[in-house]
């Protein structure tokens, strides 16, 4: 399958996959391994952890992984910073649509007392 055509729903399909959603992720016989020192410390140094967001993403809404800071601030995907940076886009042309049109109402009102505006 083409990168291009890749969707979680369409390699379920293709592949006959199960999903299972819930706190573990493997069998009951399997311990959980404790991650190594330098992990840790690695991680910690970065500031970084990782938790488990609930959301949507590329259309499909579940549990995912996502890396968080110290100040349990959630790191955006590059495609919810481009949607962030569209809207503070689009919030600077309204501030600005909303300036000139205040300066224009203010020119008009100078012009109508008889004061020359440039």
């Amino acid at each position: 399958m083409p990168y291009s055509q890749f969707t979680f729903s369409k390699v379920k399909e293709q592949f006959d996959l199960t999903i299972l959603e819930g706190v573990r992720f493997f069998p009951e016989h399997i311990a959980p391994i404790a991650p190594s020192p330098k992990l840790l410390a690695m991680i910690e140094s970065i500031g970084l952890f990782l938790g488990v967001w609930i959301g949507k993403k590329a259309e499909q809404h579940g549990s995912w992984l996502r890396w968080w800071d110290r100040s349990e601030n959630l790191l955006l995907w590059g495609s919810e910073l481009v949607e962030q940076q569209r809207q503070l886009v689009g919030q600077q042309r309204q501030l600005t649509e909303q300036a000139e049109q205040r300066a224009n109402r203010l020119a008009e009102k100078l012009r109508s007392l008889g004061i020359e505006v440039e």
